[in-house]
């Protein structure tokens, strides 16, 4: 598995395509801006050929980070909610809905829920937010981290002991 630094990683546009496509972890874990970055509100023709792209990519999973309240303002002509929009063109889902408070996430929440989201998500899974570079790249470090110890047991060199509150 790749190291991963701090700082944002670089989304390269994908051909064909305004939208960039990252893999973290080849045919696992990809990354993206939102469908319509950039725009709003986003018409549904823009959401369909995101949705195209990323399934000619084999994309089965998304996880969204978008909060409700981004969901409302990006995306009000779509007939459905986004999540459900994404559901209906055959894709599994799960929402990870997080405000972005200027960079500012409920961390220990976000790992967990994440976490969950990927482990039981069909591969591969992509993950956006709205530009997909802070809470999307918290949760990308969230899931390698918890790939990093998985199978580790306490004790062993590198795992960090969980304490109870």
């Amino acid at each position: 598995m790749k190291k991963h630094s701090k700082r944002p990683l670089v989304c390269p546009p994908t051909p064909g395509t305004k939208e960039p496509i990252q893999w973290v972890v080849e045919g696992e874990l990809a990354y993206a801006k939102r469908p319509g970055f950039g725009t709003w509100p986003v018409p549904a023709k823009v959401v369909d050929q995101w949705l195209e792209n990323i399934r000619r990519l084999g994309i089965r999973s998304l996880i969204v980070l978008l909060s409700d309240n981004e969901v409302f303002e990006y995306y009000p002509d779509l007939g459905l909610f986004l999540t459900e929009y994404y559901v209906d063109a055959g894709f599994h889902v799960r929402a990870v809905p997080q405000e972005d408070f200027r960079g500012r996430v409920a961390l220990p929440i976000l790992r967990a829920r994440v976490r969950e989201a990927f482990e039981t998500l069909p591969k591969p899974v992509l993950i956006h937010c709205d530009e997909g570079s802070e809470r999307t790249q918290l949760a990308i470090r969230a899931i390698c981290h918890g790939r990093q110890n998985a199978g580790a047991k306490p004790g062993d060199p590198g795992v960090k002991r969980r304490s109870r509150a």
